[in-house]
């Protein structure tokens, strides 16, 4: 897992790599590795220079397109994976997040204070979901 802190007016796709860069993902029998192979993202992260240098480190983006966007149509339309379907996972997270008022309001100035919040909302919604299991 992975968490990063930005602010409010820092874009999505700006901050994916930074995040990705911390994540590693453990193996039976080998060293964790840190490629991904298939990443599942939504329409916020749309953009050409994040599709690039994700397709440059050798991984398959699924983000669907922003229907709004002025960008250039070439080549096929991008075509999702089947790890998309999955993405709700992510989207219930958000939504048990959203319970936490000191969250979404963010009440902390320092980074580090609203980290260790949100380290602590994980922590009581995993205990949560495992009891209720």
């Amino acid at each position: 897992m992975s968490l990063a802190v930005y602010l409010a007016s820092t874009h999505e796709s700006q901050t994916a790599l930074a995040v990705l860069a911390q994540i590693r993902i453990p193996q039976a029998k080998r060293k964790s590795r840190k490629r991904i192979r298939v990443l599942a993202m939504d329409k916020a992260f749309d953009s050409t220079p994040l599709r690039r240098r994700l397709r440059a480190k050798g991984i398959r983006a699924s983000i669907p397109e922003c229907r709004f966007k002025n960008r250039r149509r070439r080549g096929p339309k991008p075509k999702h994976h089947p790890a998309s379907r999955k993405r709700y996972q992510v989207e219930r997270l958000h939504a048990w997040l959203d319970n936490y008022r000191a969250l979404v309001v963010r009440y902390e100035r320092k980074a580090d204070n609203y980290r260790g919040l949100m380290v602590f909302a994980f922590l009581l919604i995993c205990i949560r979901v495992l009891l209720h299991w």
